[in-house]
């Protein structure tokens, strides 16, 4: 079986991409790595199926003067929703 588990971090949420689906894995908000020496960050396990990509970027991949990031993200997910099959 294909498992993998992340851990948001502070970063924003990955991207699972495949034929079928284009979605963001629901991560929990948590405090970027080393912020905390006590602190682990909370993680979720998410089982990709056969063809499937998952896709990390950077923030600064969103980041646009003036615009909010629920619109850079919606952004992002319909340029990837749009990608020919073979680039997804």
């Amino acid at each position: 079986s294909r498992k993998v588990t992340v851990a948001g971090a502070g970063h924003c949420p990955p991207l699972l991409v495949g034929p079928a689906r284009t979605e963001f894995v629901e991560t929990t908000l948590s405090a970027p790595l080393g912020m905390l020496a006590c602190w682990e960050a909370p993680s979720a396990e998410l089982f990709p199926r056969e063809g499937e990509t998952l896709l990390l970027y950077s923030d600064g991949l969103l980041h646009r003067t003036g615009a909010p990031m629920d619109r850079a993200l919606a952004r992002l997910h319909a340029a990837v929703a749009c990608a020919p099959p073979v680039v997804r």
